[in-house]
Order: C-alpha cells, then sequence, then structure tokens
C-alpha cells in the first residue's frame, strides 16, 4: 500500500467516525429539547442547529456535483424534522460525502472548484460538525437536560469507534 493510499484510508476513516459521533449524538439528544431554542440564539431551534448538520454537507457536495456526477442527497426541513428522519437524512448526506472525499482522495488530492487539498476539505467538515455537536451539548445543558458524561467522553475518545 503506498502512502497516499494510506492517507486515504485514513481521512475516509476519519470522516466515518465523524459521522459516527455526530450521528450518535443526534440520536441521544433529549426530545423534549428538539424544537428548543438554543439560549443565546433565539431564531434557532436545537432542531434547526441539527438539521445544519445535514444540509451543510448536502449544499457542499452540490457545489462539487457541478463538476462530477454526484448524487446530491435532498435537503431537511430543519423546521420539521423528526430526530429518526434526520438520522437516515444524515446517513444518506454521510454516504455521499464518502463518494465526494474519495473521489478527491483518488484525483491527486484536489476537488474541483476548491482551492485547497481534499484532505483540507475532510478537516473542514470534522472541524465543523465538531464545533456544532459542542453547541448542541452546550444548548441541551442550558436547556436542562445533562448529557451523561458517559455519552460526551465517547464523542472525543476516537479511538475506541470502529467503523469498519
Amino acid at each position: 500500500m503506498t502512502a497516499a493510499d494510506e492517507l486515504a484510508d485514513a481521512v475516509l476513516s476519519n470522516w466515518q467516525i465523524n459521522d459516527h459521533v455526530t450521528t450518535s449524538l443526534v440520536k441521544i439528544l433529549p426530545a423534549a429539547i428538539w424544537p428548543e431554542k438554543i439560549p443565546g440564539y433565539p431564531q434557532k431551534t436545537v432542531r434547526m442547529l441539527s438539521a445544519h448538520l445535514h444540509n451543510i454537507r448536502c449544499r457542499w457536495i452540490k457545489h462539487f456535483a457541478k463538476k462530477w456526477e454526484l448524487e446530491v442527497p435532498a435537503l431537511v426541513d430543519h423546521h420539521n424534522i423528526s430526530q429518526k428522519d434526520l438520522v437516515t437524512a444524515l446517513n444518506r448526506s454521510s454516504r455521499a460525502m464518502l463518494t465526494l472525499l474519495k473521489a478527491g482522495l483518488h484525483n491527486e488530492n484536489k476537488l474541483p472548484g476548491y482551492s485547497l487539498s481534499a484532505v483540507h476539505f475532510a478537516h473542514y467538515m470534522i472541524a465543523h460538525e465538531a464545533h456544532h455537536r459542542g453547541q448542541l451539548i452546550m444548548a441541551a445543558r442550558q436547556l436542562g437536560h445533562e448529557i451523561p458524561v458517559k455519552v460526551t467522553d465517547r464523542l472525543w475518545q476516537w479511538s475506541s469507534i470502529n467503523t469498519r
């Protein structure tokens, strides 16, 4: 296996772990806070922020689909989506993102219409989702629903997550 193949495998594995962590968090958010406004953000609800994770994936995939033949998952209605339906949508957008990343990594680490590398883009997306996961955890706490430390620790202990 070449160094480029090892790098591609690592990047794709990291995306899969990131998706697993994001989806796991969405699944365990207390249903009671799903429609609640996020403290400090009166126009955004927990549902809207959670749906944003899927929708931003789709918008990026659509951006790259202009030059590559990629199937673009549908956006979700951030005002009405259920947690269960969002998990299904996240699974779709994760698979599409994986296809996009594989294509970029096997295209000399380049994505069409993106000035930085495919590896950079993967890290950008993972950082973006980590940021919003932190916001969701904080919102749950502020709304009086502590997420158990056992659960939140798992969000950061990636070495214990196997996606293969």
